[in-house]
């Protein structure tokens, strides 16, 4: 399951990315919001391998 929202968080932030290099500036705030989403994302990641 954490696959798939990894996989789903990293599409919204590659979007987000792609719509502020247009030059749209929801796309920065979208980007800008996901980031504490990759962070919490790669401490669980991390937790449950350092406990494997």
């Amino acid at each position: 399951m954490r696959t798939v929202y990894s996989l789903l968080l990293a599409a919204v932030s590659v979007a987000g990315a792609v719509a502020a290099w247009h030059g749209h500036p929801a796309g920065l705030l979208v980007t800008a919001a996901t980031l504490p989403l990759h962070v919490a994302n790669l401490r669980a990641t991390t937790r449950k391998e350092n406990r494997s």
